[in-house]
């Protein structure tokens, strides 16, 4: 049981390195039409089916998520293209690993060999995020900013709990060292993000910490903001204040990069059916007819508002809440070490999760951040579970 644990994870880290591996010159970056990135979460995919019937006794609750899967699919049926066949499974992808997740064993062997591949695929984004380092490869811009940003905010907000929960300083130290990454590739939402991740987790239960952090992370906020590299990334005068974050869409000397265009694209044809929306990847269609070499939105509520209408987003955030305050039901039930960081990592994880969705696909970015996010989720839920003295008390 041990052994099926670990292949199952072993595929979520390859997977998630390999979109990477564009750097290797005798590596093509489509194979039959799939980029690295399809490959890798259509393998997860097709794994999982076959761990969904040989894993008993999960204990994800599902059942929080049915009608949002069961809404993806009764819409395929209804409007069914490849595309929208593709997107439907990408939604689902991340929620089949945390189900599976939940019926695997988790013993002492199986938790630090997870968390020694956790390290080695950090320190390999970590070099891959060397820009001076691609370079040498003639390759430019290949950083996949967004995706990778959203698996080191993923890692620094594990590797802070165990500072929040032990007073690990060397864990509060890696933290630091992996924040430095997005504010090195200016990703606004990414630094955001790994502001947040510190002043409100839920590991972090001391009144005194969270002011110290609070304060800490506005003072950092506000350094940030008003850096020569933020400044002229947000403005394209090269300056700006705080107050002309207020409508941005409407400030004109806001670089959004493209995203106001596609904000006024898309909110006229959510206008036109709000309630259903258009069908399942209708958004790429919209695309194609406005002459966009762009295949996406970049805002997954509005992608999903476009595409499955208000309907689809609130059955999506019926998912999410639920979700979340299950979490949180269970979360003081044991106070074992390894169902507290996998609990409180997964609660906090989704502040970056609802952020991320804002400014990019965080839905169908499952290799980078769904599926060790999910995978946390069912890896508290079996911990808790677990009957083995040394695991659960």
């Amino acid at each position: 049981m041990e052994q099926k644990t670990l292949n199952y994870f072993r595929i979520l880290f390859l997977t998630a390195a390999l979109p990477y591996f564009v750097i290797v010159p005798f590596i093509p970056y489509a194979i039959a039409g799939f980029n690295l990135t399809g490959w890798g979460w259509v393998t997860v995919f097709l794994i999982s089916l076959f761990y969904l019937v040989t894993t008993p006794q999960k204990t994800f609750p599902i059942s929080i998520w049915l009608p949002w899967i069961l809404y993806l699919f009764i819409y395929l049926i209804y409007d069914f293209s490849f595309y929208g066949f593709q997107l439907s499974l990408q939604y689902i992808v991340s929620i089949l690993v945390g189900w599976i997740a939940s019926g695997l064993v988790y013993t002492s062997k199986v938790l630090i060999t997870i968390t020694k591949w956790f390290r080695y695929l950090i320190i390999f984004l970590v070099f891959f995020s060397l820009q001076f380092y691609i370079r040498t490869y003639g390759i430019k811009d290949i950083s996949y900013g967004a995706p990778l940003v959203m698996t080191i905010v993923l890692a620094a907000t594990l590797v802070i709990t165990d500072y929040f929960l032990r007073n690990n300083i060397t864990a509060l130290r890696n933290y630091l060292f992996l924040s430095i990454i997005p504010f090195i590739q200016v990703t606004r939402m990414g630094m955001l993000m790994i502001i947040a991740i510190a002043s409100l987790h839920f590991a972090n239960r001391k009144i005194g910490t969270k002011i110290g952090m609070v304060i800490l992370t506005l003072i950092i906020g506000l350094f940030t903001f008003y850096s020569d590299s933020f400044q002229e990334k947000t403005f394209y005068s090269g300056s700006g204040s705080i107050s002309d974050l207020v409508n941005y869409h409407e400030n004109n000397d806001f670089n959004a990069n493209g995203r106001t265009y596609l904000y006024n694209l898309v909110q006229s044809g959510i206008a036109e059916k709000p309630v259903w929306g258009h069908g399942p990847r209708a958004d790429l269609a919209l695309l194609k007819r406005a002459g966009s070499k762009l295949t996406e939105v970049h805002n997954d509520y509005l992608a999903v508002r476009y595409n499955y209408g208000a309907v689809g987003l609130v059955l999506l955030f019926v998912g999410i809440t639920l979700q979340f305050l299950d979490l949180l039901k269970i979360a003081r039930r044991s106070q074992n070490y390894y169902f507290q960081v996998a609990v409180l990592t997964s609660l906090t994880l989704f502040i970056p999760f609802l952020g991320f969705m804002y400014s990019d696909n965080i839905l169908k970015y499952s290799l980078q951040f769904g599926n060790f996010h999910f995978a946390l989720m069912g890896m508290a839920y079996a911990l808790l579970k677990k009957e083995d003295q040394w695991i659960y008390q």
